[in-house]
């Protein structure tokens, strides 16, 4: 839709914003002047002025250009007739700042206009779950409504205020026009703007620093409960300031997703078509639309089910009266709806060199939110060079922004992308270019798998490609690339396997294993996993089985794991090795010792006769692990020791480092405080920088026990502090519960009974829930420890019993020695 904003800005003068006039008529649908008089006059009598209907003539002239002067109240009039009455500020703050230039340059000054009655909201459809949001948001809230322009952020943010005006708050409407277009700083203007508004005197906010401009703002925004809206904020506007307006409840528009601290976010998309026929019928009446049910259905599609262009039409539609729906559908089919935000882009598109337009096509196949370099150099099969030179271009064009060292761009130019794409590349070519940008990701994960991750990933393609790379040179910027990537890998796997592209989806899920079961993105890993086992190469749906369950094994789903476990096994040889690690992990867990002993020992026997060090140094870990649980310290030494000379022998000091602190945890058993607490540092350590959360943190814990035992609560505080700081609820349950059981010991050591108590008490709940048995017993035996200290040995006894009871269906010996000494102490 015509912009006042457009006609108001540097160097216009007052002949452009009657040529903007002219364009919202031609977007109305081309009214009579005739026509416009008679419908300002129906408006004015609604006023209460029955006669002041203007002629036809007057209507005339103020369309016409070479004027020195306008009828405001005329122009005002026509703009509520033409695009309604939510649009009269703009053109009220355009018409003034076109008759004041700049006294310094002469150049027009356009601040952004603010609105403190604002009009009754515009029809609304399919909303109402987000006003009830918006409604129940409480003072202090910051809303962000983002979509596609014409999509009615505008219109939802002014329904809520609204709303919230007649539950007694006062309303501030702020139209910010992307107000940082030209690189200035736009909180002062429009805490200036906001504060001229309010009443204050424009000679004293001239005065006021930008420090004190912002407290007399805050103060002012915070003397009655108020809601500030501020409407179509740009992606380099600074409005942090004032989002924390006095307790004001803010609510932000704007065609980006912008990076601001809003606690409701709300994006909008284009109508759902049964949506956009009832605003249709809204606007034009029930009758038309039922008598022609298609061509309404037809009218919407062609609006691309956008609000504003809806309305638009629905005005067009009004202005020709004598017309059928289905006639306008035809008109619109042929001549296109006039958007200016489409005709711009058509402007910008026309005059892009070959290569650039080719490249701005095939980007709408890329399906993240941002796009590196190097991976649109890729997809459009140019050197990277060429490639930086192109977005600098069409940056400097506004198809595409800058975020960071990468790109992004606004969704409005992806859909305009993706139709010239579909309009002007064949299908073949479509994929070509998705088969270069697949395989520019897997050579990429393939480096950053094997330098972080080595070994894990297992089978992938044999992809050796001549792909140029940039920041990808040490194990930060690779663990900063899939935490950057981690979303575009997702969709792009969804795309794979959309296109059938098996081999490649399957590397995707084998090269992420790593990175996600350490991260511990487990809901991504089940569903990247689960589509490469259903969609995947055939001869790797066993190992995507294999992933799959790891991911639900960290997540407490054991049944399912061992499940999909049993599928791999019956699938494929390849598998049975790392499938028997796998159950024994899943065993593990359960804590059923013995058997994941013996599913461990299978492994390693298969990795012997295989040849697989790498693999026989798993097993032999693995089998240290579960007998240092089930209390055969002296066994679980030996496999420790072995793990550790495989992994030296093979280089591997990523996973010697894990077993490092594996030994230590058998140190610490074995009562070597001095060794195990060298062990467990060094372990924790490593874990840190490689991103293993879960080994790092039940690492940091076992520390601080050692530290408690060795008499230093202070450095087993500290250290935990670490632990604690490293892992949440919403994490593996088992490493989380081992954190609180350490804080509970050491609240019970240092004397804070009441602390460790709760602590306590809330262990037992979660463990409960999670089945995590060791962590019950380990609450239970503090408990009864506490009970007993107290002279309660009658509980005490009690939770003693309970460990014993939950060691024999299969659990920590640990524990079951401790309560035999606990119950031993009561006589």
């Amino acid at each position: 839709m015509a912009d006042a904003s457009e006609a108001a800005g540097s160097g216009r003068r007052l002949d452009e914003l009657i040529e903007a006039l002219r364009r919202l008529r031609h977007e109305a649908g081309q009214p009579s002047y005739a026509q416009i008089a008679t419908q300002v006059g129906e408006l004015r009598a609604r006023r209460g002025s029955p006669h002041a209907r203007p002629g036809r003539v007057t209507v005339y002239d103020a369309f016409r250009v070479g004027r020195r002067r306008l009828d405001m109240a005329l122009l005002l009039d026509i703009v509520e007739v033409l695009a309604g009455p939510e649009r009269v500020e703009d053109w009220r703050g355009a018409y003034l700042a076109s008759l004041q230039p700049r006294p310094d340059t002469g150049v027009i000054e356009s601040e952004p206009s603010v609105r403190l009655d604002l009009p009754e909201p515009a029809a609304l459809v399919g909303v109402d779950h987000h006003l009830v949001r918006l409604s129940d948001a409480p003072d202090g809230t910051v809303a962000l409504i983002h979509g596609l322009p014409g999509v009615g952020k505008t219109e939802i943010a002014v329904a809520a205020a609204v709303a919230a005006r007649r539950a007694g708050c006062r309303t501030l409407l702020v139209r910010c026009r992307g107000y940082d277009d030209d690189g200035r700083d736009g909180t002062q203007q429009i805490a200036r703007a906001v504060l001229r508004a309010l009443g204050l005197s424009p000679d004293h906010i001239t005065r006021l620093s930008d420090d004190v401009l912002r407290q007399n703002l805050t103060a002012e925004l915070g003397r009655v409960p108020t809601v500030l809206i501020l409407d179509d904020v740009g992606p380099r506007t600074l409005v942090a300031p004032l989002l924390r307006s006095g307790g004001a409840r803010v609510i932000v528009t704007s065609r980006h997703r912008l990076d601001i601290d809003a606690a409701l976010e709300i994006w909008l998309d284009v109508l759902e078509p049964e949506n956009a026929v009832a605003l249709l019928t809204r606007h034009i009446g029930h009758e038309r639309v039922a008598a022609e049910p298609a061509a309404a259905r037809e009218l919407v599609a062609l609006c691309s089910h956008l609000p504003v262009e809806i309305v638009v039409a629905s005005r067009s539609v009004l202005a020709r009266p004598t017309w059928t729906l289905t006639d306008h559908a035809r008109r619109l089919a042929e001549i296109g709806v006039d958007s200016a935000v489409r005709r711009a882009l058509v402007d910008s598109y026309r005059q892009l060199a070959p290569d650039e337009a080719r490249t701005l096509r095939l980007l709408s196949l890329h399906p993240g939110e941002t796009v590196r370099v190097d991976a649109a150099a890729a997809l459009a099969g140019l050197p990277v060079e060429r490639a930086t030179a192109i977005i600098a271009a069409m940056r400097q064009a506004h198809l595409l922004q800058p975020i960071g060292s990468a790109t992004t761009w606004h969704d409005v130019v992806r859909h305009f992308a993706r139709r010239r794409l579909i309009e002007e590349e064949p299908h073949s070519s479509q994929r070509v270019a998705l088969g270069r940008l697949l395989e520019f990701y897997v050579v990429a994960l393939q480096r950053a798998s094997e330098a972080l991750y080595p070994g894990v990933a297992g089978r992938t393609s044999a992809v050796v490609a001549d792909v140029e790379m940039a920041d990808l040179d040490d194990a930060v910027q690779l663990r900063a690339f899939f935490d950057a990537e981690r979303g575009t890998i997702a969709k792009l796997a969804e795309a794979a396997a959309r296109w059938e592209m098996p081999n490649q989806l399957s590397d995707l899920s084998a090269l992420m294993f790593g990175y996600l079961s350490v991260s511990e993105h487990l809901r991504e890993a089940v569903a990247l996993h689960g589509l490469a086992a259903t969609h995947g190469a055939a001869d790797r749906r066993a190992q995507a089985l294999r992933h799959r369950a790891r991911a639900l094994e960290e997540q407490g789903r054991y049944d399912e794991a061992l499940a999909e476990l049993d599928d791999a096994l019956a699938l494929e040889e390849h598998e049975v090795e790392r499938v028997h690690q796998a159950r024994g992990n899943v065993w593990l867990r359960k804590e059923h010792y013995d058997e994941a002993v013996r599913c461990y020992e299978l492994a390693l026997q298969h990795a012997e006769s295989a040849g697989n060090r790498l693999n026989v140094g798993f097993a032999q870990s693995n089998i240290a692990e579960a007998l240092r649980l089930s209390g055969d310290i002296v066994r679980a030494t030996r496999f420790a020791e072995a793990a550790m000379a495989t992994f030296a022998a093979l280089g591997n000091e990523a996973y010697r480092s894990i077993v490092r602190g594996n030994l230590g945890l058998i140190v610490a058993a074995s009562g070597e405080t001095v060794h195990a607490r060298s062990l467990l540092a060094e372990s924790a350590a490593a874990a840190e920088v490689t991103g293993n959360v879960a080994h790092a943190t039940r690492m940091l814990s076992a520390l601080a026990v050692v530290e408690l035992d060795g008499g230093d609560p202070a450095a087993a505080q500290a250290v935990l502090d670490r632990a604690e700081q490293a892992v949440g609820a919403d994490r593996r349950p088992d490493v989380y519960l081992e954190v609180l059981s350490t804080r509970a010991r050491i609240e019970a050591a240092t004397g804070r009974e009441v602390a460790a108590r709760e602590r306590y008490d809330e262990i037992v709940r979660l463990a409960r829930r999670t089945g995590t048995r060791s962590a019950l017993a380990h609450a239970y035996n503090g408990l009864g420890e506490l009970a007993a200290a107290e002279g309660d040995h009658e509980t005490a006894r009690a939770h003693h019993e309970r460990v014993l009871a939950l060691v024999e269906l299969g659990g920590d010996l640990d524990q079951r020695s401790r309560a035999r000494r606990g119950l031993a102490a009561l006589g």
